[in-house]
């Protein structure tokens, strides 16, 4: 028998019970499958606690215990399960209700851009003379980093054994650990009507959590009273960790869920930073927490801006300079007179892996400018640690990084 906690719920409807396919992709497992991928074996729900979500399931290939993708033969519906010290396949079996909110732009973007693109006058102009890095692959890359990573093949692997240390280097997953304790205490932490988290638990979480760029003081200087959409790192945080199913809201309040409780602890902690990653990546529309043009992007492209950075990121550079280098260009770029593709490079990429620990960030001085000031980024010692790439470049042998 397997035993397998809900990521997201599965509704007991008879209907729905019934003969399975499964594919089983681990990172590491329990029991007698270790380090196998069951693939389109047949399994068989048995019973569902509508509460938490909790299939018993028979699965003919061995008990395991992971984070399972189960899609339905009659109706081709997928659920997407999460389980013991294992990270789900999330992209290919997402259920509806984590489908990218950026998924038209997506699917568009997989069609790759040719090169005949960059011979635009108008793009070469906005190139300024930098040559993408993304043109160094092959087609077949190129195409495959348009899909999200997976814990057994692909071009984009996310490390899923990072040690405690590790973990406090990213503000995304040191912070989700303090709401996935906090939400386990009592019944939970105290919700509004419209959703947001109440203002004394704002308060509570200003004292705890610790973001890069923010000073609570400065920030707070004229708002004696905080909502939870005026912290940022909280919303964004609390947002990531129910997107991803380690929070939930039971009536008024917000829960950590069975899988969340797991994740705040030994061994299935190791994982914690790719299941936030994954989800805010691929599955959140992260234009929401950085208002602009240019809906979608680069987001959409996110598998090919990440291997770019890469290789263009090793050193202190402008935000102008690596949206050039690692974004997909479009016309509608083009359609404003100021840079907007780089504050949306900015919102919804370099700001993000700051937060997640994967890039360093400072500012510069501009000469003749009071005001303004250079955004400069460059990798951590935790990109290369978390993220790896399997790609071949055009006209060379397969690369590994």
């Amino acid at each position: 028998m397997l035993g397998i906690s809900g990521l997201s719920r599965l509704r007991a409807q008879p209907e729905e019970s019934g003969l399975f396919i499964g594919q089983l992709a681990l990172y590491g497992v329990e029991k007698d499958c270790d380090s196998t991928v069951y693939s389109h074996d047949i399994g068989r729900i048995r019973d569902v606690d509508p509460d938490v979500g909790e299939p018993t399931t028979d699965f003919g290939g061995g008990a395991a215990s992971g984070y399972w993708s189960i899609r339905s033969e009659q109706r081709n519906r997928s659920v997407l399960r999460t389980g013991m010290a294992a990270l789900a396949e999330i992209g290919r079996f997402c259920p509806a209700r984590l489908r990218p909110v950026i998924g038209r732009q997506q699917r568009g973007a997989r069609r790759m851009v040719t090169l005949s693109i960059l011979q635009d006058p108008s793009i070469k102009s906005w190139l300024g003379g930098v040559e993408p890095a993304w043109t160094l692959l092959d087609r077949a890359s190129a195409e495959a980093l348009h899909r999200p990573p997976s814990p057994t093949a692909g071009p984009i692997r996310l490390a899923s054994d990072l040690i405690f240390e590790e973990l406090q280097q990213s503000s995304v997953a040191r912070n989700a650990l303090i709401l996935l304790r906090e939400a386990a205490e009592g019944p939970g932490l105290k919700m509004t009507a419209t959703g947001n988290l109440a203002r004394s638990v704002v308060a509570q979480m200003c004292e705890h959590f610790m973001w890069p760029g923010f000073d609570k003081a400065h920030a707070f200087e004229f708002n004696k009273i905080i909502n939870e959409p005026d912290f940022l790192p909280l919303l964004f945080v609390r947002r990531v960790a129910q997107a991803s199913k380690l929070l939930h809201r039971y009536r008024s309040h917000l829960r950590v869920t069975p899988a969340g409780r797991r994740m705040a602890e030994e061994p299935d902690r190791r994982v914690l930073q790719a299941v936030l990653f994954q989800v805010a990546l691929w599955h959140l529309d992260l234009g929401y927490f950085g208002l602009g043009p240019h809906r979608g992007w680069p987001q959409c492209d996110a598998g090919i801006v990440l291997w770019s950075l890469s290789i263009a990121a090793n050193t202190w550079q402008p935000r102008e300079r690596l949206t050039r280098l690692c974004t997909i260009p479009n016309n509608g770029l083009l359609e404003n007179i100021w840079d907007s593709a780089s504050h949306a490079m900015e919102a919804r990429i370099l700001r993000p892996l700051h937060w997640f620990g994967l890039l360093e960030h400072r500012e510069a001085e501009i000469a003749g400018s009071r005001f303004e000031k250079r955004q400069l980024y460059r990798k951590t010692a935790l990109f290369d640690r978390f993220l790896s790439f399997d790609v071949t470049l055009e006209g060379a042998d397969r690369l590994r990084h």
